[in-house]
C-alpha cells in the first residue's frame, strides 16, 4: 500500500531529524513551502492506511464470495499493529529502521504472525 510506504519513509525522516547529533530540529522555523510537520504527516498517513485497510477488508474479492467479508476478522490485528508501531516510535523512540523494529519487538512480531495466520485461514479454509 502506498500509504504505508509513505508513512514508513516519513517516520524515518522524523527519526533522523529528532536524533541527529541530539539536536532538536523542530526549533528551526521551516520554509514557507513546507507546511506539514513529519509527525502530523505520519498521523495523516496512519489514519488513511487504517481506513483503507478497513474498506479493503470489507470488500475484498469480487463480492460474491462469503470469504470477502470474513477478512474483517483481521482488522483488530492491524489496529493493534499500527498502535504498537506508533507507541514504539513516539514513546520508546525506537528507531529509524522499520524492519529492525518489526524483528526485535516481540509483541509486534506476534501480531504480524497472527494476522498472517488469520489471513491464510480466511482465504483458504473458511467457507
Amino acid at each position: 500500500m502506498p500509504q504505508t510506504e509513505l508513512g514508513l519513509l516519513n517516520h524515518k525522516e522524523w527519526s533522523i531529524k529528532t536524533s541527529f547529533f541530539g539536536f532538536n530540529w523542530y526549533t528551526i522555523t521551516p520554509p514557507r513551502w513546507y507546511t506539514f510537520s513529519p509527525a502530523l504527516t505520519l498521523q495523516i498517513v496512519t489514519t488513511s492506511t487504517f481506513i483503507f485497510y478497513c474498506l479493503y477488508s470489507v470488500k475484498a474479492g469480487d463480492g460474491n464470495d462469503l470469504r470477502s467479508e470474513k477478512m474483517m476478522l483481521t482488522i483488530p490485528f492491524v489496529t493493534y499493529g499500527i498502535f504498537r508501531y506508533l507507541y514504539l516510535i513516539y514513546h520508546k523512540e525506537d528507531g529509524g529502521s522499520p524492519t529492525e523494529v518489526l524483528l526485535t519487538d516481540r509483541p509486534l512480531l506476534t501480531c504480524v504472525t497472527l494476522w498472517l495466520m488469520v489471513c491464510i485461514y480466511v482465504i483458504y479454509w473458511l467457507v
